[in-house]
């Protein structure tokens, strides 16, 4: 054999072994790594809960056209395993549900929240992971009927959610709500007790989560105004853990173009590639890149380089 064609022959073989060490190597690495934290995947799956398809054409059509599929689950035991999650609250929630929720906006997941007419107290059970207490579901009449305010029409929207889209509808109902304020972040000492009192809906017990904000719920906004006096907000949103939070005033229901478009920038937002700014990785995902330095020489070196959001680290605990 010449000294060229053995040369060649070097080569091919060098590329060789490189090649089968990299597929021996790195699939195994990336496995490994990968079990430190749960990697949030873009999926196309919404989740409706208490919505009918039929019953809120505009919002599952947004809901199409930003490629997306929604399918109605099972409210009392439902397994949340897509892009985003569309709870109309009316009723008490599962405690399984509770938790299922919670485990997954935490890890990256998305929650959009519209109010019955008579909500329940789901409100005050999701209050640890939303963007606002919304005390005034609680509240009863003398005839123990939800105290619902009258219809109200749209007015200032914030452009970074909107743009130039500013929505304009009406809304039949609403309930005032306000984004959580740091005096109720400060009020979680009273989980340590037994509360009940008649007022209250339900009871709380010894370390419950009924008082508690944590830190992994943030950045409230109000991103839409009602026309009325007091400016109300209709829509606040908000971060809990690695998700992404959005409560609107009133029911998810109710026709029109305006609607649609509203829809489609609350979406956009809520399923936003990546819950940081700049080019930052996504949290609650990996951002893996490996290299493989290797000699026809030498014994072989894979170095790797893994770069971890901040918020992975109390995620992965």
């Amino acid at each position: 054999m010449s000294s060229l064609a053995m040369k060649s022959h070097k080569c091919t073989s060098s590329h060789s072994r490189e090649h089968r060490l990299m597929q021996h190597l790195v699939p195994g690495l990336i496995s490994s790594l990968c079990g430190i934290c749960p990697v949030q995947a873009q999926q196309t799956q919404v989740d409706l809960i208490n919505v009918q398809p039929n019953s809120a054409v505009t919002l599952v059509q947004a809901l199409r056209k930003q490629g997306l599929s929604p399918s109605a689950q099972d409210a009392v035991s439902p397994s949340f395993s897509g892009a985003l999650v569309v709870l109309e609250v009316g009723g008490a929630l599962s405690p399984e549900t509770v938790d299922g929720l919670k485990n997954f906006i935490r890890h990256g997941g998305a929650l959009l929240i519209g109010l019955d007419r008579d909500p329940g107290i789901a409100p005050a059970q999701l209050a640890f992971l939303s963007p606002t207490m919304a005390w005034t579901t609680q509240a009863r009449t003398l005839g123990a009927r939800p105290l619902v305010f009258s219809a109200i029409e749209t007015a200032a929207s914030d452009p970074d959610l909107f743009g130039k889209n500013h929505p304009s509808f009406t809304l039949p109902y609403y309930f005032p709500i306000r984004p959580i304020s740091a005096v109720e972040r400060g009020i979680a000492r009273y989980d340590r007790y037994l509360v009940h009192m008649k007022s209250d809906p339900f009871d709380h017990g010894v370390g419950s989560f009924y008082w508690t904000r944590p830190l992994l719920n943030r950045d409230w906004r109000v991103r839409l105004r009602g026309n009325d006096r007091a400016s109300s907000p209709l829509l606040i949103t908000g971060r809990y853990g690695a998700g992404r939070v959005a409560v609107f005033a009133s029911s998810l229901t109710g026709e029109g173009a305006p609607r649609e478009a509203f829809w489609q920038s609350v979406i956009t937002w809520l399923t936003a590639a990546s819950a940081s700014s700049g080019n930052e990785p996504r949290p609650g995902a990996i951002d893996l890149s490996a290299k493989a330095v290797l000699s026809a020489n030498t014994a072989g070196v894979l170095r790797v380089s893994l770069k971890n959001h901040p918020l992975n680290r109390s995620l992965c605990r």
